[in-house]
């Protein structure tokens, strides 16, 4: 598993910040929503997945490494109708959702590598998946998808930049075409970024507003969501996590959670995994850092109760762990 995505429900009218339009009938509302970027860095994070292409329950899975098979007897699927990429050795345009089934396997997902008419090879292990098991399968969400037409920053200036599971940044600038790495020059358009991954917004100039979503990212996520955290051959490395949620306002009084909501203190490691919140003013300062005390989150310089501490929807904080780890994200949006 790499990272992890989730179930799908249309827009719902309750949710008032997110903007709507009627389009066809298999796919009646699409979403998107507006954010306001300062100039400097601002830590972000999708509050959208794609739709569902499949779901159903499982009829048996094959455990293996690197890779497993899933069988789903009579689905009549078109060979590799879920892996699209141009090159699908190093990189998979679907994955595979757990819905229900054994809980520590809820919001689990695994990258398809490829698929048969009945079968779906995919990243990982499945062994953990016992039982009656119902998943889905979603287009990955990509540079591309998420900021389409650079999503309102600055062509050739401003810039967004993803951490690797390996440590390593890659940095993306929209060009007026594609989004285009930095460093290679290459199309960076079909980088995915994984469910409650973040990423950094680099902005120059007056704040900007940024439209998030739109088209096939348009769809709401209940449920949890399980997200990888990683430590690259000793090297820390920096995850940036946020909710998957789209409920985001430039007001700020109506979206924001709290350090509680995130699952951390059953997911890190006690007093030595740490967390940072950082300022969303652009200035990227860090606001505290906190550790799990094994009750609660606690902020390490005034050991004080972290729990209530300011999360913004949209936005993302940094996780730094002694080993990888697996979290869950709960549902934090209204149904």
């Amino acid at each position: 598993m790499k990272r992890s995505v989730l179930p799908i429900f249309l827009l719902a009218a309750t949710m008032s910040q997110v903007a709507n339009a009627q389009t066809s009938s298999s796919t009646p509302v699409i979403g998107y929503y507006k954010q306001t970027i300062p100039a400097g860095n601002y830590p972000a994070v999708c509050g959208f997945t794609t739709k569902k292409e499949f779901q159903g329950a499982l009829t048996s899975t094959a455990p293996g490494s690197p890779n497993s098979v899933i069988t789903q007897t009579g689905a009549g699927w078109t060979v590799n109708q879920f892996q699209t990429s141009a090159n699908p050795a190093t990189e998979s345009s679907h994955f595979l959702e757990i819905l229900t089934g054994p809980a520590a396997t809820v919001g689990m997902v695994y990258d398809i590598v490829s698929n048969t008419a009945t079968t779906v090879t995919v990243e990982g292990s499945t062994a953990a998946l016992t039982g009656t098991v119902t998943y889905c399968i979603r287009k990955h969400v990509t540079l591309g998808s998420l900021l389409p037409g650079g999503g309102g920053l600055n062509t050739g200036s401003d810039s967004v930049s993803i951490v690797n599971p390996d440590a390593s940044i890659d940095q993306f600038i929209y060009n007026g075409t594609n989004w285009e790495n930095v460093a290679t020059v290459d199309d960076g358009t079909k980088k995915v970024i994984y469910p409650g991954q973040g990423y950094i917004i680099s902005h120059s100039g007056a704040p900007a507003t940024m439209t998030v979503g739109g088209n096939e990212v348009s769809y709401v996520k209940y449920g949890a969501t399980k997200v990888p955290l990683y430590h690259h051959n000793g090297v820390p490395t920096r995850n940036l996590v946020g909710l998957i949620n789209p409920l985001v306002s430039d007001a700020g009084a109506t979206d924001v959670n709290n350090l509680g909501n995130f699952g951390l203190v059953t997911g890190l490691a006690v007093a030595t995994d740490s967390v940072d919140v950082f300022s969303l003013t652009g200035n990227f300062k860090t606001l505290g850092t906190y550790i799990n005390n094994g009750t609660n989150m606690e902020e390490t310089s005034t050991v004080d109760d972290g729990t209530n501490v300011p999360i913004r929807n949209g936005s993302a904080f940094r996780i730094i762990t002694s080993g990888d780890r697996v979290i869950t994200i709960p549902q934090t949006h209204p149904n």
